[in-house]
């Protein structure tokens, strides 16, 4: 016992050593790689306050060693190889954030309030009020010219249908219709002995705010989610957002994995700039029409569409 003990000991020490190391080199690698490099900073900054400090290595060194098929594995934070994630969040992704302790990659942040307090943190029914939420937004896309160009940009990662069940999102203090709502299922399949039943299908609901980004263009809140076939339309109860699902390497409420399929498809595979992931804290479970309850994890991507840099 006591060998295993001064094992451990010695282990735990070694970890806090390379750690230390690569802290104190810190200054050294972003004077060398220019490191106000935007896109790096901001995925080193795991919490998006706008700067990488100990929270983010706390973090990182949390999901050391989680790999893809254990149910706390995020894509967002297996960033090494650069945007072609290996399926482990290992050493390269400590050092990746320890290594850019202290810098600041704020310049093109603006607080969070300002996108709660624009954009709100749900999607609404009439009249957007408290008490009335739908689905949490996961996704912000920033620096989009109109709501057209987000239409194209989800079209292009394949939500080609347009479907209806419009909600409303606030918008400046006011309430607004969602300008999108896409999919890419008409969410309908012929079943029997009902005729048509519900298919599973992504699904994205946005809107354009009607205040320009600081930044340059306008930004939308999206709610992505994972509809799930459940009955026909007589049922009255069709579809369904899981509380907990794996899909395509995926795994957690079908809020979340829709928002990390949405970075998938869009950062990963056609290199939009991720911002970061900033912590909202939107986790109100939302009830569904089976009378389950599904909740995001709290967490917002932020997606650029367009970028001035």
């Amino acid at each position: 016992m006591t060998t295993r003990r001064i094992a451990l000991g010695i282990s735990a020490l070694a970890i806090i050593v390379a750690f230390g190391v690569v802290v104190f080199a810190a200054p050294t690698q972003a004077s060398a790689e220019n490191d106000y490099d935007s896109q790096h900073c901001f995925a080193a900054d795991l919490n998006g306050d706008g700067v990488i400090d100990v929270v983010d290595m706390q973090r990182i060194a949390s999901y050391f060693s989680v790999s893809i098929g254990n149910p706390r594995y995020d894509v967002r934070l297996d960033f090494r190889p650069w945007l072609a994630p290996d399926g482990e969040i290992d050493i390269d992704e400590v050092q990746f954030v320890f290594g850019r302790f202290g810098l600041r990659c704020s310049t093109y942040t603006p607080a969070k309030e300002y996108w709660m307090w624009l954009g709100g943190l749900y999607s609404y029914g009439a009249g957007c009020a408290n008490g009335d939420e739908i689905d949490p937004v996961t996704t912000v896309f920033r620096y989009a010219s109109n709501a057209a160009q987000i239409h194209n940009v989800l079209s292009d990662i394949g939500l080609l249908v347009d479907v209806g069940s419009e909600q409303n999102f606030r918008d400046n203090g006011g309430c607004a219709t969602g300008e999108i709502s896409v999919a890419d299922d008409d969410g309908w399949t012929p079943c029997f002995p009902q005729v048509v039943c519900a298919s599973s299908r992504w699904h994205v609901r946005a809107n354009v705010v009607s205040t320009a980004d600081p930044a340059g263009g306008f930004w939308a809140a999206a709610t992505p989610h994972r509809d799930t076939g459940d009955g026909s339309p007589a049922d009255g109860c069709t579809h369904v957002v899981l509380p907990y699902q794996q899909i395509d390497g995926f795994s957690g409420s079908g809020f979340d994995v829709a928002k990390d399929w949405v970075w998938w498809q869009m950062v990963h595979e056609r290199g939009f700039f991720f911002e970061g992931a900033q912590w909202w804290d939107n986790r109100l479970p939302m009830l569904q029409c089976n009378d389950t309850l599904s909740a995001s994890n709290g967490w917002v991507n932020v997606i650029w569409i367009n970028r001035p840099f």
